[in-house]
């Protein structure tokens, strides 16, 4: 059987994209959330907190959620955004904070204030 040089040429650019797609680094603080998937609880004050984290979306975002005896529930999602990874946070209070980490440091994921959005006049949101 004869392979013609095209039909090389195609199948050694896909064994090399494939290559690449492989060595492409994973994005370890996209992996660190989803480590937490699962419930948890701890105190603050003396007082109990559960977390709950959810993969959610088919598995494309992760939810967090929040509870506390004194405070209503909050969500925190997070996605994954190319080498990055972002979370919008639905506070109690009626903001939603986005932020952007650019990855683990030394084990802690760390992020940056992007944005917010409120749905309440501005000095109610401290």
């Amino acid at each position: 059987m004869r392979i013609s040089r095209t039909a090389t040429s195609v199948l050694v650019g896909l064994a090399l994209a494939m290559a690449a797609f492989a060595a492409e680094p994973p994005n370890a603080g996209w992996e660190k959330v989803k480590s937490l998937v699962g419930e948890w609880e701890g105190t603050t004050d003396g007082k109990p907190y559960r977390i709950t984290y959810k993969s959610v979306s088919n598995g494309t975002a992760i939810m967090e959620t929040i509870e506390g005896p004194e405070a209503a529930q909050m969500v925190t999602l997070y996605h994954p955004d190319g080498a990055t990874l972002l979370m919008t946070h639905y506070c109690s209070m009626g903001n939603q904070p986005r932020m952007r980490s650019k990855g683990l440091d030394k084990g802690t994921l760390a992020f940056a204030y992007l944005d917010a959005r409120t749905s309440h006049p501005p000095n109610r949101c401290g």
